[in-house]
């Protein structure tokens, strides 16, 4: 891998990750910020202080929201499907008026309300705006 993207002038991230030296690797502690995440969308989000998810980690928080190896699109790099016939056979227990992704509620399921911040730094209008 490494030769290839010398190839290329590319460059391994391992977030997080500082055993790959060999490969030239960039380490950094964040494989998701909130630049990356707003760049991407042309949103900013306030200044805050991620705790991540292992040592070491600086990413944003995250809430999962899917199933692994519940999605039929079969993304080739896609970390949350390991088996895509695993993932068709899962698609049998969707159903669109569900409120789960898979499946149904059941007498001893429990439902709990997550409470979800908002990261987006609050939006400074033009007075021109306003009128529009």
């Amino acid at each position: 891998m490494s030769n290839i993207l010398r190839g290329i002038n590319g460059k391994i991230q391992s977030a997080a990750n500082f055993s790959l030296p060999s490969l030239n690797a960039t380490n950094s502690p964040c494989c998701m910020t909130l630049d990356i995440l707003g760049h991407a969308n042309g949103v900013n989000f306030k200044t805050l202080k991620h705790q991540g998810s292992r040592q070491y980690c600086g990413c944003i928080e995250t809430r999962d929201i899917g199933a692994y190896d519940s999605c039929p699109s079969g993304c080739k790099y896609c970390y949350a499907n390991q088996s895509p016939a695993k993932a068709r056979e899962m698609q049998k227990y969707h159903d669109p008026d569900s409120a789960l992704l898979l499946g149904h509620l059941g007498e001893t399921d429990v439902v709990r309300q997550s409470s979800q911040k908002s990261f987006l730094a609050p939006v400074q209008m033009e007075l021109i705006e306003l009128w529009e």
